[in-house]
């Protein structure tokens, strides 16, 4: 039986083709890059196994203090982490999954174990070193103990983790062009560490998708210009991460 998912704030939705490309049947929510508004958005009861998605970071990252005193409050996107609450106790669907930064709130819904683990996308396969905050949510109306499912559901993605030494052999050092300029591919890890994992700020589209794990045809289909499609791709979530967290929802059949 196939798994109905409902992804949220879903951008050009890196996360839910994760989920896709093994097997799950995702629908996307309306999202401003699209022209379409969350919070005019009522998901039907009962329609969903599980709901995943990201809502926009800014409020939550480092760098929000400096454009509050720059250029004030508005300029900062909304919090819609209440959004989607709001969705999920709607929905009410088996399990969620939120994946923001690691400052954000971790989402609350009644009827809901929730736990909160954070990240690194570089932990996982992916070429990045991408720290995200992924809380995940089991409900009490499907799972007997939904509280040692959720325990249960973070052990697995643990398990899910690349060993170290395969990790240095898959994420080799990044360098690329971009606008005439250096993309700039920024190492971190152990000191003098070769092949470790990239943090690139800026880059092509398909030098951002190969990063995000995804093939670089991904950019083909995008109906932007090469700087909104390059913004859209670095907000997605890693394919490694997506579908390591795929694999290990709650009841899913492989």
């Amino acid at each position: 039986m196939r798994v109905h998912v409902l992804s949220l704030f879903p951008g050009i939705d890196l996360f839910g083709r994760a989920f896709e490309s093994l097997g799950f049947n995702v629908y996307r929510g309306p999202d401003p890059l699209w022209g379409g508004d969350v919070r005019a958005f009522d998901p039907v009861p009962g329609a969903f196994d599980g709901i995943i998605g990201g809502p926009p970071c800014q409020r939550f990252s480092p760098l929000a203090n400096v454009v509050r005193a720059r250029y004030g409050e508005e300029a900062l996107a909304p919090d819609l982490v209440p959004e989607f609450e709001r969705c999920v106790d709607q929905a009410g669907p088996r399990w969620f999954v939120m994946e923001e930064v690691e400052r954000a709130p971790v989402p609350c819904s009644p009827g809901y174990a929730t736990r909160s683990l954070v990240v690194n996308a570089w932990e996982f396969g992916n070429a990045q070193n991408r720290v995200r905050r992924i809380t995940v949510g089991v409900s009490a109306s499907f799972f007997y103990s939904a509280h040692d499912e959720a325990d249960r559901w973070l052990e697995r993605l643990e398990r899910e983790k690349v060993p170290l030494a395969l990790r240095l052999r898959m994420a080799p050092a990044a360098t690329s062009s971009a606008g005439g300029r250096r993309a700039v591919a920024v190492r971190v890890g152990a000191k003098g560490m070769q092949g470790g994992p990239v943090g690139l700020v800026q880059g092509t589209p398909r030098e951002l998708a190969r990063l995000q794990g995804f093939d670089e045809s991904l950019v083909d289909d995008l109906p932007f210009r090469a700087r909104e499609a390059a913004k859209a791709i670095a907000n997605g979530v890693p394919r490694e991460l997506g579908a390591a967290i795929a694999r290990t929802v709650p009841g899913r059949t492989p």
